[in-house]
């Protein structure tokens, strides 16, 4: 067991390198380095993130009745080939817009798939209570690559711009080697889904109503990943930008584990989300002023953002496998991912026209209501007795 859970911490760790070294950067070198218009942009970024999110729903049935080690070899190699494929573009400084959509559409399907293959072993534990503990270690992997990536990202953009879609292959090429040393069996055939557990339709309800509320804390999240450099790069270089991306890794590798013993373990759900989706109303306020170049409140934001996705994350993915049930973890996580892909989708699309046409405070302000809503919904709505099973 602890072989597996290392194997998919490191397959988390690279193969999340593709996505954070771009989509931090996408927007902003889609519109300056190949010339597109921020409409054209801000649609091949929301359909690359809502993609990236949701691409794996359309393939779940495929997830639970084949290999998931020759899925993941599988879509690396086809990950591979598409990242080319965008360097391509940009070397021939290509205009013709569906190419890059088509392409930016089918890399995040094959980033989706990926994620969800690797998160759905934990679906096959035998102890629920396991699950939000194997989701904080993942946690980790995912933000450690989500703090260097953008560094990365950040160095190559400034120097070497048209490589910034080539550069990922080098970890992807390092997870696909990783990736043939998982298990060969199916998901079907794991031991902890013999017994497939049907939902009735208020087991429905309740699943798709927690899944689209907890989508609510996604729109701060692209409030910082997706469209902080976009909105500040006016006041700052993009080494000090990545810097920031680097603080919220070291902080979650730092605190993930002590705050998964002694608030996730030892608090109350409800009131953990609730502290989780204010400290991230608060970010958003608070990036929205440190993003005009006052660097001491774009590094408060960043500290909140980084405890409340420490908090909300393993809490969410946790309590969704939960709500689904014995035999359904990769319907539901892939249900998961989609929604939260509309949603951080729908914020980076509508932030970059925004941004792009000076209405930023306007959007900054209803993500940070949005994500308020959600702390007092989840307060209210989400009963002791409801958690027990956890």
């Amino acid at each position: 067991m602890k072989s597996l859970l290392h194997n998919l911490f490191f397959l988390r760790l690279l193969s999340n390198f593709p996505k954070v070294m771009l989509v931090p950067f996408f927007a902003f070198w889609l519109i300056n380095f190949q010339q597109l218009s921020a409409t054209d942009a801000s649609m091949i970024v929301g359909g690359y993130i809502i993609t990236y999110r949701a691409g794996a729903l359309f393939f779940s049935w495929l997830m639970v009745r084949r290999h998931p080690k020759s899925i993941l070899i599988g879509n690396l190699t086809a990950l591979i080939l598409l990242q080319t494929i965008l360097y391509t573009l940009s070397i021939y400084n290509s205009h013709y817009f569906l190419s890059w959509f088509i392409t930016a559409l089918l890399m995040g399907t094959s980033i989706s798939i990926i994620s969800n293959v690797i998160l759905s072993y934990i679906g096959q534990l035998k102890q629920q209570r396991q699950h939000a503990a194997w989701f904080s270690y993942l946690n980790m992997a995912f933000n450690l690559s989500s703090g260097l990536g953008p560094v990365i990202g950040a160095y190559i953009l400034h120097r070497y711009p048209h490589y910034l879609p080539l550069a990922p292959c080098l970890f992807i090429v390092m997870a696909l080697l990783l990736s043939f040393y998982l298990p060969n069996a199916t998901l079907s055939e794991q031991p902890a889904v013999k017994e497939k557990r049907n939902l009735n339709i208020r087991g429905q309800a309740l699943l798709l109503k927690f899944i689209i509320m907890s989508s609510l804390s996604l729109l701060g999240y692209a409030s910082f990943y997706d469209l902080f450099p976009l909105y500040s790069h006016q006041f700052y270089s993009m080494p000090t930008i990545s810097f920031l991306f680097l603080i919220t890794c070291l902080i979650i590798v730092a605190f993930q584990i002590p705050v998964k013993k002694y608030l996730i373990e030892q608090t109350s759900q409800r009131w953990a989300l609730f502290t989780a989706n204010l400290l991230l109303a608060m970010a958003v306020l608070l990036l929205f002023f440190g993003g005009k170049g006052l660097m001491s409140w774009a590094l408060m934001g960043v500290i909140c953002l980084s405890f409340a996705e420490m908090i909300f994350l393993p809490i969410y993915q946790a309590h969704t496998l939960m709500l689904a049930g014995a035999g359904n973890g990769i319907y539901a996580m892939s249900l998961l991912s989609a929604l939260w892909g509309l949603s951080e989708a729908i914020a980076a699309s509508l932030g970059t026209y925004f941004i792009a046409h000076h209405q930023s405070l306007l959007f900054y302000v209803i993500c940070a209501l949005l994500c308020a809503l959600a702390a007092v919904y989840f307060l209210i709505t989400m009963r002791p007795a409801q958690l027990a099973a956890d």
